[in-house]
Order: structure tokens, then sequence, then C-alpha cells
């Protein structure tokens, strides 16, 4: 009985032997495997380190040695040249969007405040005083303002011009004038000469005097013939002065005679309002 319990125990004892011997070598088998593939994969191993002995007769996994369950990872020479073509592709898009995304600069255009072009020529100097003399002459009277006024003399007023305009451009009356020697509200006619009388030098309003018999003079019935009147027949009517009376003078010698009384508005001085005092007062 106690021969049979030593065999057995002895034999248990064996068996417990040749499994911590296979345990052993199956993980020394799989170490071996794990090394062999660390190297393939370029993965070298630290220094061994002490095992302590386990209570089942294994080893603890030494330090620095991966989990045999990770696969090993390669990377190559071109998979590393490859992701470095990516990301430089991949900034230089990035670049080119946010330059093409960049906000466009709107030209302002200038404003030329330079003088007209030379096509319009300035007109020359002849040419503006010619145009201004002709403007001048136009659109200007020249009167002879005589008689009781401070400044006696030519005086210049623009058209449409009275007679009361022209005794203030004269300097206005003295103390001895007569204003009612003149109509202050009559229109002036280029040319003319106008007299202010003094107190008592004469009427108020010089009537037309009576001509010399056969000579064709204006009565207080008759009207002046233009055909046949003097010089001082045609000072007896409104408006007409000794500058104005020449030249009617002048044009019925240069033309022969009136035929109507019309033509009186071919002769410089004499405008529609002149007329139309003088056509009631003179025939052909």
């Amino acid at each position: 009985m106690g021969e049979r319990t030593g065999r057995h125990v002895r034999r248990r004892a064996e068996r417990a032997a040749d499994h911590a011997i296979a345990g052993e070598r199956i993980a020394r088998l799989v170490r071996a495997a794990d090394r062999r593939a660390d190297q393939a994969a370029g993965w070298v191993p630290g220094p061994p380190a002490l095992v302590a002995p386990q209570p089942d007769g294994g080893r603890a996994p030494e330090p620095g040695l991966r989990a045999s369950w990770f696969p090993p990872v390669t990377v190559t020479a071109p998979a590393a040249t490859g992701v470095v073509l990516v990301l430089l592709v991949g900034l230089a898009l990035g670049a080119w969007l946010l330059w093409r995304g960049r906000p466009a600069e709107v030209a302002v255009p200038a404003v030329s405040r330079s003088a007209p072009a030379a096509a319009t020529a300035a007109p020359t100097a002849s040419e503006t005083a010619s145009s201004t003399s002709t403007s001048t002459a136009s659109a200007a009277l020249v009167v002879h303002v005589a008689g009781e006024v401070r400044r006696p003399g030519l005086v210049r007023l623009p058209a449409g011009s009275r007679v009361a305009d022209a005794v203030a451009a004269a300097g206005g009356t003295t103390r001895e004038a007569e204003p009612a020697s003149v109509n202050l509200a009559r229109p002036l006619v280029d040319g003319e000469q106008l007299v202010v009388l003094g107190e008592g030098e004469g009427p108020a309003v010089a009537p037309a005097a009576p001509a010399a018999p056969g000579t064709g003079g204006a009565t207080p019935s008759a009207p002046v013939d233009l055909n046949t009147a003097t010089q001082s027949d045609l000072e007896t009517l409104p408006g007409v002065g000794p500058v104005l009376a020449q030249r009617i003078l002048d044009w019925r010698a240069e033309h022969g005679r009136f035929s109507s009384v019309g033509e009186l508005r071919e002769i410089s001085g004499i405008g529609e309002a002149t007329f139309a005092d003088l056509e009631p007062l003179v025939r052909v």
C-alpha cells in the first residue's frame, strides 16, 4: 500500500515536470517567432531583462517586446514620398483658392480737369476785338448831351435807354436847368444830340418851326416831306438831331429819293420806337 502510494506521487511529479518543460519550450518558440517578425519590420529589441520565476513555472514577458497579435507596419521610402507629394499638392491648391477669392480692386476712372482739347481753337485777338466792337456797336447808344448838365459831352448807354438815362449819365441837371425842356421818357436814338435848356431859355417842348414858303417844310397842319426837307426841317422832328438829320439827307442823296416812309428803317439810328414817332409826321 505504501509502495503504491509512493509510485503514484513520483508519477505525478514526473508529469508536472514534463508539463513545465513543454510549456517552457512553447514559450521560447513563441518568443523566437516574435523576434523574427520584429527584425523583419526593422524593430530592434532592447537588452534582456531579468525574469522572475512564476508560480506555474512560466516566465514573465520581457519588457520592450510587442504583443504578437499586433501586425507589423512597414513604411517604405516610395510611400513616404507619395504622402509628402499629396501634402504639397494640397497646400498649393489651398493657396491658389485663397488668391482667387481675394477682393478685386475696382479702378476708379480719373476725372480730367485739363483745358479743352486743342480741336476747338481759341479765337484770335483780332476776331475777339472785332466781335467785341460789333456787339458794342449793336448794343450801345452814343448820345451827345449838352446844355444845363453837370458833365456835358458824349455818353454811351445800352440799347433801349431813355432821355432820363442820358441825363443821369451826364451827371444830372444843374440848378439852372429846366427839366421840362426835354421829354425824359422818350427813347434815345443812336447819334442824336440832347440839349437841356435853362430856365427861361425856351418852351418846355419846342414846336415845329414854320418853314419858308416853297421849302416844303412842316406846318402845324402839314407833315414833313422827306424828299424836299432840309436839315433844319428834319431837326424839328422828335428824336432827330443834327447827326440823324444828316444821315437822312445822305441816304436821300445816295438813293435819289424816298419811295415810301418805311425806308426810314434802313437808316442807322432809327429803330422801331423812333419810326413809330416819325411815321405820322412825315410823308413822301
